[in-house]
Order: structure tokens, then sequence, then C-alpha cells
């Protein structure tokens, strides 16, 4: 019974919340949708990145390399890894917008030392704007203690989660 009621409360709350602002229109609904896929996929491909790191101390050049299902490119976005030939210890992977209403990404992976061999850091930037040009790759910090940061015209996921 508690948890009913725990459920009740939870659904009534949430729809305070829906009624407290303007519904987004089905426009809207469909960007925010296909740039949430998107941006799932890279944190995949982030992860899978970090993860290969980890077992075979290189990121990987391509998806297969990973053994990873993704597809490079759907219906609104173009996915490409990039691993960095000047610097090894970096990858990036872009989500460029096949349609001018969306938002395009990139996110990077960096190996950086550690106490005790590297670690990895990763960070998502994403455009702030709609745009089909790719984010610049982000901006490695110098250290351990130091963030990653997006270049101009981008800003971090978590910057735009929150605007949100």
């Amino acid at each position: 019974m508690r948890q009913g009621k725990l459920i009740s409360l939870t659904g009534a709350i949430a729809l305070l919340a829906i009624g407290c602002s303007s519904p987004p229109s089905a426009l809207e609904t469909s960007q925010a949708a296909r740039e949430l896929a998107a941006r799932e996929q890279l944190q995949s491909i982030l992860f899978e990145q970090q993860t290969h790191f980890l077992t075979a101390n290189s990121f990987a050049g391509s998806l297969k390399q990973l053994e990873a299902n993704t597809p490079l490119e759907n219906q609104s976005y173009r996915f490409k890894i990039q691993v960095h030939s000047g610097n090894p210890q970096r990858v990036s992977v872009t989500a460029t917008a096949k349609e001018p209403a969306l938002r395009s990404f990139t996110g990077a992976v960096f190996a950086m030392p550690a106490e005790q061999g590297k670690i990895t850091i990763s960070q998502i930037c994403a455009t702030n704007t709609a745009s089909t040009q790719p984010v610049p790759i982000p901006v490695a910090p110098a250290s351990l203690r130091e963030e990653v940061k997006c270049p101009i015209g981008s800003r971090s996921l978590s910057a735009l989660l929150a605007q949100r």
C-alpha cells in the first residue's frame, strides 16, 4: 500500500511540474529526442574508449576495434572517431548534425598521468546553438585538478543540461 501512495505522489508531483511550464511543441520534442539519442550514443562510444584504454593501453580508431555494434550514421547524425596521431593519449568522437535545427556534439577522452599509471577523463561539448558543423576538439586539462575545457561556441554537456 505504501508503494502505491508513493507512486501516486510522484505522479502528482510530475503533473504539477509539467503544468507549471508551457508544453514543448512536437517539433521541439522531436529535436530534443534526436539530440538525446546522439548524446547517449556518444557517451556509449566514449565509455567503450575508456574501457578499451584500460585493457589495451591505447584508444581505438574504429568501432570494429571497440567491438561495438553502434552505427556511425543515422537519420540525424554522422559520428566520427579520431585518434590523434600527434597525441595518441586522446581520442575524439564527433556527432555532427545532418539537420540545421539540431546541435552538434564532440566528446573526447584523455589519458592523464596519475600516481599509479594513467587515468582517463572525458567530456562532451555541445554547440551553443543548432549547427551542422562539429564542435572543435575540447582542450585537455593540464592536470587532474582541472576540467576539460569546451571550445568557444560550445559548452559542456553538464552546463547545457543545467540550463534546461
